[in-house]
């Protein structure tokens, strides 16, 4: 995981910062997604990239967007 990590938080921020328009509610966007990719304990990931937005779309249809 940590590898997943180090490799895709940069990308992922982008994807997020694009999406969103700032930077801040990418890194909470961001944060809660390596938390719910943590809470699969899947081992392994075929394509993480694809896995975390994913993720992080479904938080946002779960009212991110909303709550701000």
């Amino acid at each position: 995981m940590p590898s997943i990590y180090l490799d895709h938080k940069g990308p992922l921020l982008r994807f997020l910062a694009r999406t969103l328009g700032n930077s801040r509610d990418a890194e909470d966007v961001a944060h809660e997604t390596f938390a719910r990719l943590l809470s699969l304990r899947a081992d392994r990931i075929d394509s993480p990239m694809a896995r975390l937005k994913r993720i992080a779309i479904n938080i946002l249809r779960d009212g991110f967007r909303a709550e701000r």
